[in-house]
């Protein structure tokens, strides 16, 4: 079965894999069970939501790169890969939170703050970083320096924590 959670990882980063098939194996009740015994247990050597995540990462980088070269199907892609993240961020939290809160606000602020990236994809992300900072465990996870960033960078977005 670890081989199965690699293979998954590696889907997950591979530009030739399709949509679907990264979604269909996080669809496996037996692997989203083996994924979150290992990241209660907080195995360090197998893998985890946040190994999961971090090849997310990796996905939406490679993506949002990409999109700039075909603007005939940006829409599209752009509602793919949130519609990818937040089915990802759903499936970890089915159970309760299980990302860490810190790593996935950085992920979403780095997306954020990057004008390449923001224009493409900016508001969808504000939508979906709303979403992570109203669970109170992610929320409680973020560091100081981080809500001083954001602020900086996200006056009128953050509005609704105050």
């Amino acid at each position: 079965m670890s081989g199965d959670l690699s293979y998954l990882c590696a889907l997950l980063a591979s530009e030739k894999s399709k949509v679907t098939e990264r979604k269909s194996q996080l669809n496996s009740s037996e692997v989203v069970s083996i994924i979150d015994n290992n990241t209660d247990a907080r195995r360090k050597k197998d893998v985890r939501w946040d190994t999961i995540f971090n090849a997310v990462e990796v996905y939406v980088e490679k993506e949002l790169d990409s999109i700039g070269q075909l603007k005939s199907t940006l829409q599209r892609r752009v509602q793919e890969i949130v519609g990818f993240v937040q089915s990802i961020l759903k499936k970890a939290d089915e159970r309760g939170p299980r990302l860490k809160g810190q790593d996935l606000v950085a992920h979403f602020l780095k997306v954020i703050k990057e004008p390449r990236y923001n224009c493409l994809i900016g508001v969808e992300y504000c939508k979906l970083l709303k979403n992570i900072l109203s669970i109170p465990v992610y929320r409680s996870d973020v560091r100081v320096e981080t809500w001083q960033g954001m602020e900086v960078v996200l006056p009128w977005k953050l509005s609704f924590l105050r």
